[in-house]
């Protein structure tokens, strides 16, 4: 992946790979003349952030609160299945 960032010293953006497998990278690269910079080697530290966050959706009623007509068995959506890290509900 190829991400922006600008030289510290002239302000020149670079085009800098960075190969994310870990979510961390750190390299020295060279601000490139054939862009106008100034080819001075500067630090690069890369670092991807993830953000997970559930939002209730509007309009949606929650089961408890809904008429299934005999179908709601509150025993059965109690129980959970652990598989590995992942949590499953049975239904």
């Amino acid at each position: 992946m190829i991400l922006p960032v600008k030289c510290p010293y002239c302000g020149t953006e670079n085009g800098v790979f960075a190969e994310i497998e870990n979510g961390e990278v750190r390299q020295v690269v060279t601000c490139e003349t054939e862009l106008g910079g100034c080819e001075q080697p500067f630090a690069v530290f890369t670092k991807i952030e993830i953000k997970i966050e559930g939002l209730a959706i509007e309009g949606f009623k929650k089961i408890e609160d809904m008429d299934l007509i005999g179908t709601y068995d509150p025993t059965v959506l109690d129980d959970l299945a652990f598989d590995g890290a992942r949590e499953t509900r049975i239904f």
